[in-house]
């Protein structure tokens, strides 16, 4: 046994850093818009992870009882459910996503050099995704020429609906996705890269510092409305963040962005103060990430205090405010952390309010990791697939990511200039 666990412990470090350097970034992109079995990469990532961590980490006693409780539970309200199939696939999600968490939260530091290669790549195929966005912007508004859409073909994401996003065609501003399923995901997406942009470029300076406006830039093309709010709220923090930010070019890029915001959502086919205006009213994608979960959970929390099996829809599509019918008749939440309140109830709820607590307390102390984890906030407010293959690979990254910032000599970095 001795033997077999050297061995493994020799070559263990390629299989992981080979992912994190090449295989994770370009999944992260690719997952979300090339269609693929969406087990697939779960299954050849997890056992790789798991070798490699079985023989470099020791795991916290607390941390492992957290995961082994979150499982536990999961799987006792797995026994009211009425559709054992859809629970099971969604067991089976739910437990690869908690159990790469808990891998990748106690795994030694991979090699800086792994990383640069790493977030390189990741960042500049998300500046392509940017360019992509900008000429899709300027071929559809200007020249009103779709040939920029859709890519992929017959191998592109499918959005709401099921069915290929098309831009309206009566749109003043018609929206461009890039190659994801719609727009707000490539712009929640661009926004997350800028955020890794900034953090990155504090300690190795390996981007141009143009880099993170530009990709906020095609985040706030897209015309949806997670690119514009996204983007004007993580250029606000980065100022909050930076030593007199709300003095220098941070305000007046800031300025710049909120003009070009203003003239986008008004341009747009629902103007954005329209839809802050009528948050309440059916239709909007504001309606379907707040008020509605809102609503939902206002009725299931007094009646499932402890939440719902896992993949149970039936609640959900019997409350006539949750079905989107001008979506194709579609149900769901779509924003995770009212996911996690509705299929855990209680401490679903105690939990998403841990996790925003987090966030404003690392921006509160100027962390390095702050932008990152405010960006991953704002992506699970605005998606709920929480435990879907991209998600989870996207957390799992990340989670990587910032536990290399906080190894850094200096995790406040944002408190004062580099020399």
């Amino acid at each position: 046994m001795a033997i077999i666990r050297n061995i493994i412990v020799g070559i263990n470090d390629a299989p992981l850093t080979t992912m994190v350097s090449v295989l994770w970034p370009v999944s992260i992109v690719c997952m979300h818009f090339v269609i693929v079995e969406p087990i697939i990469l779960p299954v050849l990532t997890f056992p790789l992870i798991a070798i490699w961590l079985i023989f470099n980490a020791k795991f916290d006693i607390y941390v492992l009882l957290c995961a082994f409780t979150c499982i536990v539970y999961a799987a006792l309200l797995g026994g009211y459910s009425n559709d054992a199939i859809e629970f099971i696939k969604s067991f089976v999600l739910f437990f690869v996503f908690i159990s790469m968490l808990l891998l990748v939260s106690k795994t030694k530091a991979i090699n800086p050099m792994f990383f640069e290669v790493s977030v390189k790549i990741f960042i500049w195929l998300a500046v392509l995704v940017a360019l992509l966005t900008l000429t899709q912007s300027i071929a559809l508004n200007v020249f009103t020429n779709y040939s920029f859409m859709n890519p992929f073909g017959d191998f592109g994401r499918v959005g709401p609906g099921g069915q290929v996003y098309t831009p309206h065609p009566e749109a003043l501003l018609k929206k461009s996705n890039a190659v994801f399923s719609e727009p707000s995901v490539c712009g929640w997406f661009l926004v997350l890269a800028a955020a890794i942009v900034i953090a990155w470029n504090r300690h190795r300076k390996s981007f141009h510092a143009a880099i993170p406006f530009v990709l906020l830039l095609g985040a706030v093309l897209t015309g949806a409305l997670s690119g514009l709010f996204n983007a004007i709220l993580l250029l606000l923090c980065w100022a909050y963040l930076t030593p007199n930010g709300f003095k220098g070019v941070l305000t007046k890029t800031l300025l710049y962005f909120l003009v070009i915001s203003t003239v986008v959502g008004l341009l747009s086919f629902e103007p954005i103060a329209h839809r802050f205006g009528d948050i309440d009213l059916e239709g909007s994608s504001v309606y379907y990430r707040v008020v509605a979960p809102l609503m939902l959970l206002r009725d299931s929390l007094p009646e499932y205090p402890f939440g719902h099996a896992l993949g149970q829809t039936d609640y959900i599509a019997s409350k006539a405010y949750m079905v989107n019918w001008e979506g194709g008749k579609q149900f769901g939440i779509h924003n995770s952390f009212f996911l996690i309140s509705y299929y855990f109830g209680i401490v679903g709820v105690i939990i998403s309010c841990l996790c925003m607590y987090i966030v404003f307390r690392s921006i509160l102390k100027k962390k390095c990791i702050s932008l990152i984890l405010l960006a991953l906030m704002l992506v699970l407010l605005e998606t709920g697939g929480l435990w879907s293959p991209e998600i989870s690979l996207l957390l799992v990254y990340c989670t990587l990511l910032m536990k290399y910032f906080n190894q850094l000599d200096q995790p406040t970095c944002f408190q004062q200039e580099k020399p």
